[in-house]
């Protein structure tokens, strides 16, 4: 019988289980009949978090005060947990730390900063000579500036070092612009309770954006979904916000370029277990480039929705390489077929407000490819303007054996936001939307049917560089 068959694995070591992610991994586990353990990897739980956390399923919850907690090693030695899984953004570092000191399979805590720190990802990818994007990090504004007149190449790109969801990314086009983001970002403290303390600054590259999950178990690689992402502009964001997610086939030109290109990332930034997320920039000339990557689960998703598109998902993929490393390995090389044809749309505020009528429930099921509502405010919630990831007001499933339908039923969603028949707010403080698929700005009123036009996303990147 293999060693690392479930029925010698039974308890778990869960870090910063937070998230839909987290809660279908942990619910995953818990049907399984495994015993759970959580750690808490700050004293704080990040907001966005706070009301994810289900601490009443585990059976004991570590706090950590730093790394150096050697009483939360002692106890969880006695606790003799079968692994530790990162879960979260915030899990990285502690959770290769605890998989070092309990002499668990895990990845290195000396290169814990490749896969938080962007610079550093950065760093690592021109070591190992893979496209990249030129890059800088400042403590100073003066050197931001001087950064920027000597590039002399606009629009630039600031953003703090390891925050997630867009928080704080702004795209600049003059030295004014560069200054106010700056100061709008420099030592503020972020969504994981950071300190902003250094800033990154890069060009900007256009091209098509792309999302690639994959789980890896000593250090190879198994993709399990890729994503074609589209965002869009809005007024009063300083970049560009989350649109629409396409779940793409395993099979393609452009697919056999991002799993070559993502494959060699995983290695670049020395992840050799666990899940990873990765987004990277299809170039106009070919050429993907990272945007960044996270050596954990890809935050948001619905399991149940991934599963019935393609009969598995980034989490029940994970679960699988955890419980039975071994067979795992022998099904690397399989991949993914679709089913379904599925599209997460995210839904977008135009404006602040309390919200007074929420007709996601009535309008959205309607549609001939809904799946599932994940997370809309009810009657009574503040709801933000739309400027990042965190501000979205919820996100939806479409699930079709048909395309075009989904693309039908996703205009029909943006026409329903137009018009303030899904959610409705008291402000009257709005923005426009507009598309980042072509470099100009996209008239929403006029209802332009673009199925057939390619479709090109603007990131924080601009022309790699190989190194």
């Amino acid at each position: 019988m293999k060693s690392s068959s479930r029925e010698f694995l039974r308890k778990v070591c869960m870090v910063d289980a937070y998230g839909s992610s987290g809660i279908a991994l942990t619910n995953t586990f818990l049907q399984a009949g495994f015993t759970l353990i959580h750690i808490q990897s700050h004293p704080n739980i990040p907001k966005p978090y706070i009301k994810s956390f289900q601490p009443s399923l585990f059976n004991k919850n570590f706090i950590i005060e730093n790394n150096n907690d050697t009483d939360i090693i002692n106890q969880l030695r006695l606790e003799k947990p079968d692994m530790v899984i990162a879960v979260s953004e915030p899990s990285i570092a502690t959770a290769d730390w605890l998989a070092t000191e309990l002499q668990l399979p895990g990845n290195s805590p000396k290169t814990s900063r490749l896969r938080r720190d962007k610079y550093e990802m950065g760093e690592a990818l021109k070591r190992a000579s893979l496209a990249t994007i030129r890059q800088a990090q400042v403590s100073d504004l003066q050197t931001a500036l001087n950064i920027a007149r000597s590039w002399n190449k606009w629009p630039l790109v600031l953003k703090p070092l390891n925050s997630g969801g867009s928080e704080g990314v702004r795209f600049c086009t003059t030295e004014k612009e560069l200054a106010n983001a700056f100061n709008e970002i420099y030592m503020q403290k972020n969504v994981f309770n950071a300190i902003n303390n250094k800033i990154l600054i890069q060009e900007r590259i256009y091209g098509q954006q792309y999302v690639v999950n994959a789980v890896s178990v000593a250090g190879q690689h198994k993709i399990t979904e890729m994503w074609k992402e589209d965002r869009v502009s809005v007024e009063g964001a300083g970049s560009n916000i989350y649109d629409k997610e396409l779940l793409i086939p395993y099979h393609g030109d452009i697919q056999e370029k991002l799993i070559d290109y993502v494959k060699k990332v995983l290695d670049a930034v020395d992840i050799k277990e666990g899940a990873s997320h990765s987004e990277v920039m299809m170039t106009a000339e070919g050429i993907p480039v990272l945007i960044e990557i996270a050596g954990r689960l890809q935050g948001g998703i619905e399991s149940s929705a991934i599963i019935a598109a393609i009969g598995d998902s980034h989490v029940t993929t994970l679960f699988k390489s955890c419980t039975d490393r071994a067979t795992f390995l022998t099904e690397i090389n399989d991949t993914y077929q679709i089913k379904k044809n599925a599209m997460v749309v995210n839904l977008i505020s135009k404006q602040e407000g309390t919200l007074t009528k929420n007709n996601c429930d009535v309008l959205l099921p309607t549609l001939p490819s809904f799946h599932l509502i994940v997370r809309t405010p009810k009657v009574g919630d503040f709801i933000p303007k739309t400027v990042d990831l965190l501000t979205k007001a919820g996100h939806i499933y479409l699930l079709h054996e048909n395309v075009a339908q989904l693309e039908k039923d996703y205009q029909q969603i943006r026409t329903w936001e137009r018009e303030n028949k899904l959610l409705t707010s008291t402000s009257v403080v709005s923005h426009s939307l507009s598309s980042s698929s072509s470099n100009k700005v996209r008239d929403d009123e006029k209802h332009k049917d673009d199925k057939d036009k390619k479709s090109v996303t603007e990131e924080t990147l601009t022309t790699p560089r190989c190194g």
